[in-house]
């Protein structure tokens, strides 16, 4: 698999300087073991806000909230009924800065993304706390290799790519394989999963155009690897900014 998922949110906080302020962490440090102090309830509730606004495009529910310290924020996760005048429950652990959507052809200032857009008094079942990010090669796309999916003419097998990852690192290469996986319009870019018939692993491609799931595609991109993304989402190899070769 080529994700690793990040430590619990205490330690992401703490590690990206997003904790409490220093007077907070002393008085909960300094509350008696077994004793809740104000600041350390609040510190663990997560913030809250009223819904004015909400769309979904692409796969995404987008919610605009104005927040209970007079703020306005957007954010957005999996496809979730949302009505305006509800109350949701977000966290700020992923902000994507200078968004744009193509879906919405807009652009946002910052957007954070969920794991799962929380309504109050709607229950919800549990998710992922990355599922409405694309990250990941592997994990299950596949079950084995995809008969019938050559390599392309002056190319390379998906299996080349792994084994020869280091040495084509930084390099553009060129693969053939089907698509077998597809999310749209995350960090201004469409994602697409492929695979062919030389191994059962698959091959995450970041590109412009848009294929559909199913479709056998050349792409050229430069492979990367060991993408870090913050937050924990890592790539161990993915090739970015890739076109479809006619």
């Amino acid at each position: 698999m080529n994700r690793r998922f990040p430590p619990l949110l205490a330690v992401v906080l703490a590690l990206s300087g997003c904790n409490s302020d220093g007077g907070e962490a002393v008085a909960i440090a300094a509350a008696p073991s077994g004793v809740s102090s104000p600041q350390a309830e609040n510190s663990r509730r997560p913030p809250s806000g009223e819904v004015l606004e909400t769309m979904d495009a692409a796969g995404y529910t987008y919610v605009r909230l104005q927040t209970t310290d007079g703020r306005e924020v957007w954010i957005a996760g999996p496809l979730t009924p949302v009505q305006v005048g509800a109350t949701v429950h977000y966290t700020e652990e992923m902000p994507m800065r200078a968004f744009h959507s193509k879906a919405l052809q807009r652009d946002f200032d910052v957007l954070y993304f969920q794991g799962v857009i929380q309504v109050e008094g709607i229950a919800t079942a549990p998710a992922s706390p990355h599922s409405a990010m694309p990250m990941g090669s592997s994990s299950g796309v596949t079950a084995g290799p995809v008969e019938g999916v050559e390599p392309a003419e002056e190319g390379l097998t998906i299996a080349q790519v792994y084994a020869r990852r280091d040495a084509l690192s930084g390099q553009v290469v060129r693969v053939r394989g089907k698509v077998v996986k597809f999310t749209g319009d995350v960090l201004g870019k469409n994602w697409i999963h492929i695979a062919d018939s030389s191994t059962g692993e698959d091959l995450t491609v970041t590109l412009a155009e848009a294929p559909a799931v199913g479709e056998v595609v050349e792409v050229e991109g430069v492979l990367t690897l060991d993408k870090d993304f913050g937050y924990g989402y890592v790539y161990e190899i993915l090739v970015e900014d890739a076109r479809l070769v006619p």
